[in-house]
């Protein structure tokens, strides 16, 4: 799982909650490209305790447009949950074939409209799933999310 992040308490917490549900992860932090994503995807692929035919990634906001920019280039990555997802991220979203999408969108932000999450749906694969709650913080959310992950990812 590779899980992108701007804060790096919430990143902790999130790869340990990971963690005991049986999914690794490496953590980047503010990647400002998407070669560090790259890297960060070579090195989750060369470590023992992965299974390079079931890789994930998380991210939210501006991470997500640069996580949907990487599944559109690296077709090993099979799932996503990008979260608050801004409108740039739907070009790589409709060239994606084979990998999993979940869009989660927090009313509480603002950032991500309805407009505009609706619009990623319709750019995004067939059967990938929109699901909107209070906030991306809440138990539910992100319960939600990992249920989604694990059964994808398995």
């Amino acid at each position: 799982m590779i899980l992108i992040r701007t804060q790096a308490a919430d990143a902790a917490a999130e790869a340990k909650q990971l963690s005991q549900l049986g999914l690794a992860s490496i953590t980047v932090q503010d990647p400002e490209s998407l070669g560090a994503l790259r890297v960060a995807l070579a090195d989750l692929r060369g470590r023992d305790d992965v299974d390079p035919a079931r890789i994930g990634v998380i991210a939210e906001g501006p991470g997500a447009a640069l996580a949907a920019k990487l599944l559109a280039r690296e077709p090993v990555i099979t799932a996503a949950v990008l979260g608050n997802a801004p409108a740039e991220a739907g070009a790589p979203l409709s060239t994606l074939q084979g990998a999993r999408v979940l869009l989660q969108r927090g009313i509480d932000t603002g950032k991500a409209t309805e407009a505009v999450a609706q619009r990623l749906v319709t750019k995004a694969p067939v059967g990938t799933l929109l699901y909107q709650h209070p906030s991306l913080r809440d138990t539910a959310a992100t319960r939600e999310r990992d249920d989604w992950l694990r059964d994808e990812l398995s």
